[in-house]
Formats: structure tokens, sequence, C-alpha cells
């Protein structure tokens, strides 16, 4: 299923919300003719048809070459693709000659038909935003989507936000994706490996909550892809100052530009790699990812931001209780709340116990 995120129930719009803000423009009746021309050119311009030769979707994968195996998922699960109008992007950043070498091999042993449609690009310099800013430039789909070397997507991944976009052109669409905890270890071959030790559990919101993602991060990159007008009409770029939090600071500025389609299909894992070694969580510290999460909520709050059509019942009803959580901090920190702990517990204790016996009940009289 597909919908639009709109902070309600509505039928999915088919256009970026920067379409439907020039939509709104135009019809004022008293628009300035000149200005009119000059913003239906640009509507015009946003909502022009793809090139015909262009591929759907363009795979951007950074990979600093320290995780073989994982790779290799990664790319048997590109491999197995049921829709295959993609173009990946392999991008090694700061590798050396050995791993370029290492990665073309991995890409020559499939078979030409999946071969053939990926580019292996040495890109040297910069931090993280660097390979994908490289990356953009080099895509030809008329939708991006950055699929990092760690993670795995199910065979109808490329399908799905293929499906999305024939109804939904200009819009972010957003897939459901699980999020499984791995960590590196030896195989017993001698091999450098990796150990799942998690199930793949759905932790991240069913729908898109524009209000809500000014919060936190709540969706894993290979669960977006983002209009290629985003990046090649409009100008937009990866924050290449960011040290990590690149991914939360363009879904921010894209979601609002463009608006938010709901792919209702799990499509992606997520793997968070718990053990020391070359993780984002690991390699920078508290302070880099508070510094970067600051830096985004500044730059959202000093631009203009489009908001999604529903989104102003979302915010009214934020703002009427937004007394209510100093009330229950008051609550919960008085002594009769404390004092009353123990009954609570019993209480729920004894609440979960009764309901397991209706059910019981209720089994044993069918």
């Amino acid at each position: 299923m597909i919908t639009a995120n709109s902070g309600s129930a509505s039928t999915p719009p088919t256009r970026s919300s920067f379409s439907q803000l020039l939509d709104q423009l135009l019809a004022e009746p008293a628009i300035t003719p000149s200005i009119a021309e000059h913003l239906a050119a640009v509507r015009a311009e946003l909502d022009a048809p793809p090139q015909a030769d262009a591929p759907f979707l363009s795979v951007l994968m950074r990979t600093q070459g320290k995780r073989i195996e994982p790779i290799k998922d990664a790319m048997l699960c590109l491999a197995a693709q049921v829709d295959e109008d993609f173009e990946l992007i392999l991008l090694a950043h700061n590798v050396d000659a050995d791993t370029i070498s290492q990665l073309e091999q991995i890409v020559a042993a499939y078979p030409a038909r999946f071969s053939n449609r990926v580019r292996v690009i040495d890109v040297q310099g910069g931090g993280r935003g660097r390979p994908l800013n490289v990356g953009l430039e080099e895509a030809r789909g008329d939708y991006v989507v950055v699929f990092d070397d760690d993670d795995i997507v199910m065979a109808d991944w490329v399908e799905r936000f293929h499906e999305a976009a024939t109804i939904s052109r200009g819009r972010v669409l957003r897939a459901d994706a699980a999020l499984q905890k791995v960590n590196e270890t030896s195989w017993p071959d001698g091999r450098s490996g990796f150990l799942t030790h998690s199930r793949a559990d759905a932790a991240y919101r069913k729908d898109f909550d524009f209000a809500r993602n000014y919060e936190a991060n709540q969706t894993p990159f290979m669960a977006l892809a983002f209009p290629a007008s985003l990046f090649k009409k409009l100008g937009s770029r990866v924050d290449e100052s960011l040290p990590v939090c690149e991914d939360w600071d363009l879904i921010v500025r894209a979601s609002s530009t463009c608006g938010v389609t709901e792919v209702h299909a799990l499509t992606s894992v997520y793997r968070r790699w718990d053990s020391v070694g070359h993780s984002s969580y690991t390699v920078h510290a508290a302070e880099e990812w508070q510094d970067a999460e600051a830096r985004i909520i500044e730059k959202a709050n000093s631009s203009v931001q489009l908001f999604p059509p529903g989104i102003v019942v979302r915010l009214s009803s934020m703002l009427k209780h937004e007394g209510a959580a100093p009330v229950l901090d008051q609550l919960t920190s008085t002594l009769s709340w404390r004092v009353t702990k123990p009954l609570r517990t019993v209480r729920g204790a004894l609440g979960r116990a009764l309901g397991r016996a209706r059910g019981r009940l209720r089994r044993f009289s069918l």
C-alpha cells in the first residue's frame, strides 16, 4: 500500500511539496503575469518526465573496503533484485589500489547483466558526505538511494520504490525497514566476518512523522529514495561539513521540499554494529554527534520550511498538550507517587496474569 504522508489520512498527492506550492501561487487571482510565467516554467521543469534512456534508480554505495564479507552480502542483494532498472555506483572512499582491485573483482564475479550496471569510483579526501556528492554528480537515475555496504535489502526493494514513483513522482519515497544488531568476529576459516546477535526488529516508525523528524532521525538511509530533481534541478547536496548525521540533515531538507510518500512494505534491514570497530557510532565521539545534531536543528530553524497538508492540525494538537509534560514530571516526583510504586507494580502484574488466564479460558471453552 502506498500513501502520502501529510499528518492525516488522505489521497496521496502525485507531486512534490514545492510543486504544490507553485500550484497555490499560480492560483492566486491577482498574480502578476510575468511572475506567473516564470513560476509556470519552473513547475514544468520540475514535473518534466525522466529521460527515456535513464535508469529508474541510482544506487550510491559508499565503502572503505574494511568489511569485505558484508559488502558481498550487499552486492548479492542487488544482483537478486526483481526490478533491474537501476545502476550501482560503488564509491570507494579513501582506499588504496589493492582495495579498488578487490572491489572490482567482486563486481566482475557477477554475470554481465548485473556487472555492466556497476561503476567503481575512487573517491579521495573529505568526510562521510564527500563520496555521496561525487555519486550525485555521477548518478543518471530518476531517483537516488544511498545503500551502505553493510546493510541488506529484499528482492523487491527497487520494485517497491518504482511502483511508488509511478504515482508520486518528485516526492521522497519511504519504505519500512528493520534493525538488526551485529558484531565483528573471526569465522572458522580465518576470515574476518560478522555474527548477528538479534532478530530483525521493526524498530522504526511505521509512518513518517514530519514534526517528530525534527527531534531525531527516524529512517535508515536505504529506506528512502530521493527524486533526482532535488539534486539535478534544485541543486541540493549532502553537507560535507557534518562529521555524522549527514543522512538526517538531507532527510530534513528533502522532506520539506519534496514531501514524503509512504511505501508500506518491509524492504531493508539496517545492521547496527555493536562491537568496537569501524562504525560511526564508535569512531565518532558523543560530542561530535551532539554538535552535528544541534547544527542540523539550527539550520532547519533558520530556514523556510514547507509543511505538508494536515500538519497544522498535528501541530495544534501538540501545542495544546505542551504543558502536560511539566505537570507529569511534577506528579511523578512527589512522595506519594514514589510510595505507591509497589502497589502499581503489583496491580500491573495481577492485570497481566488475569489477562493470560482469560485467554486460556477462552481457548479451553472453544
